[in-house]
């Protein structure tokens, strides 16, 4: 006999989900749910509004005259339980599952459920007036492509002497934050393609790299990066433990291991004179790295770095 609580786990499994971030379809996240997926559909929810929270967005509720764009996920019956396990952690703390009422196409009703943003008081969410995309992200849109062209002028020729160079902090101190911006915008990728991170969830930077690095988008942009001569070569130990051996970027896998140690060193030691190579070939691989994987993953992201930036290109060290 089928109990109470397995009869309302199978009913709110057996519904649609809808959805209005990096989930939609031909968003940065659907790829990996999308074996889950029997069909997707064009779906408003109302008497909602669209926020944006720590560069995430949300949807609370709202009155009755406001609606959000957005789509309806209808999970295959049979992985419908598993889907929704796997979304649920994707969302994280900072969501919450609610029942909803969106609206399709055609006007029907659709009973579904949708994640919310929870404690609403903090963070100060900022509402949105248009649908969010990965295209419009500040920081993929705009931070980014203005980051990669002073990265680009911060590693221009200098008429200063070898010990000049070595003393000049103000560059110093440029290349490093560039890098830490740098990485801070790989996290943030990493937050939209697989869930949100720093939730006190054990391993989960090492999850968020790995699910990264074997992903078919990235290995495709580090061929392209690599046989383009555009990742500099880098080699770097664990400033935490010395005696462990070097990672590189000679392949796809152990580059993003150690652009993101580079950042972990320079964080927790801070980088010396003679490493601040090291971190302006980390920047330049990690820029021209994810400047052709965000092309891949977001066709539509050029159009919006033209307007700050015209025709970006990678960073090349080699000048005419």
């Amino acid at each position: 006999m089928i109990s109470d609580l397995m009869m309302r786990n199978f009913e709110k499994h057996n519904v649609p989900i809808f959805v209005y971030g990096s989930l939609k379809p031909s968003e940065i996240a659907f790829e990996q749910f999308e074996v889950f997926i029997e069909k997707t559909e064009i779906a408003t929810l109302p008497s909602f509004q669209l926020y944006m929270r720590d560069l995430m967005p949300l949807v609370l509720p709202s009155d009755g005259a406001r609606s959000v764009n957005g789509y309806l996920l209808y999970p295959r019956q049979e992985t419908a339980h598993e889907f929704y396990e796997k979304v649920t952690a994707f969302e994280g703390v900072n969501y919450e599952i609610i029942s909803c009422i969106s609206k399709n196409n055609h006007n029907d009703s659709i009973v579904a459920n949708v994640f919310q943003g929870i404690s609403s008081e903090y963070g100060r969410p900022e509402p949105l007036s248009k649908s969010w995309s990965t295209a419009l992200d500040p920081l993929l849109a705009y931070s980014f492509p203005i980051l990669v062209e002073d990265i680009r002028l911060s590693i221009a020729p200098s008429a200063k002497s070898f010990d000049e160079r070595e003393n000049d902090w103000q560059s110093k101190n440029r290349k490093i934050s560039n890098f830490l911006l740098l990485s801070s915008i790989l996290e943030h990728i990493w937050s939209l393609s697989y869930g949100g991170l720093f939730a006190g969830t054990k391993g989960e930077i090492n999850s968020r790299l790995k699910s990264m690095a074997n992903s078919q988008t990235y290995k495709d942009a580090f061929r392209s990066a690599d046989s383009a001569n555009l990742i500099p070569y880098v080699s770097v130990s664990d400033s935490r433990d010395v005696t462990q051996g070097p990672i590189s970027t000679k392949r796809a896998y152990g580059a993003l291991k150690t652009w993101y140690r580079v950042r972990g060193n320079s964080l927790h030691r801070g980088k010396s004179g003679s490493d601040t190579e090291i971190v302006e070939d980390s920047a330049i691989g990690l820029a021209n790295l994810l400047l052709i994987y965000l092309e891949m993953k977001v066709p539509d992201i050029r159009a919006q770095w033209e307007k700050s930036v015209p025709d970006l290109k990678p960073i090349s060290r080699y000048f005419n």
